[in-house]
């Protein structure tokens, strides 16, 4: 429905890589971080890539059935895996851990903890390269590189070799995630 114009795939490529960075950490971060004491970094790092391994065994199914079936029956298997997979995953296995929660605090105690303001938070250099850390990495594995098989395709390259590449990214970033 939208106009195929360079000018509109790059701010759809940018929009969803900042959609991938406002998405990625903060759904599952305080869960991942309340079961280590020390390694939490580590413990990210293996979990983000969890969803780069995945992609190293969909891009070429997905691509198998695109070739088979089409683009719409692609979208359909991606939806099942997400909805057959992913779902029971994530509501069945996915917890805070018990012992992480606070315990019932004194008045004085529950004063003391309230942490900083928002308007604080901006101030603050660490908050500013957090954030354009995620932005650098999520723009151009979120934004362009869900797309490299569809681009290097339409540039003439055979699709085994096109998967093939594909492959190799999403495997290259699970490994640099966890390093």
């Amino acid at each position: 429905l939208l106009p195929v114009n360079p000018p509109m795939l790059y701010t759809l490529a940018v929009l969803i890589g900042v959609a991938t960075a406002l998405t990625v950490v903060p759904t599952y971060g305080r869960g991942v971080a309340t079961w280590f004491k020390s390694g939490v970094g580590l413990a990210f790092g293996i979990t983000l890539s969890g969803s780069t391994l995945v992609a190293a065994f969909m891009i070429p199914a997905t691509s198998r059935i695109i070739e088979a079936e089409g683009w719409r029956m692609g979208y359909l298997g991606l939806a099942g895996v997400m909805l057959c997979i992913g779902l029971p995953v994530i509501f069945f296995g996915f917890r805070e851990n018990p012992g992480s929660k606070p315990k019932a605090q004194s008045r004085e105690t529950s004063q003391s903890l309230k942490g900083i303001l928002f308007s604080e938070v901006v101030k603050d250099a660490r908050f500013w390269l957090y954030i354009l850390t995620f932005f650098i990495s999520c723009i151009p594995l979120g934004g362009f590189g869900s797309h490299l098989q569809p681009l290097l395709a339409y540039q003439g390259f055979a699709l085994p070799v096109s998967v093939s590449l594909g492959v190799a990214l999403v495997l290259s970033v699970s490994v640099g995630r966890i390093l």
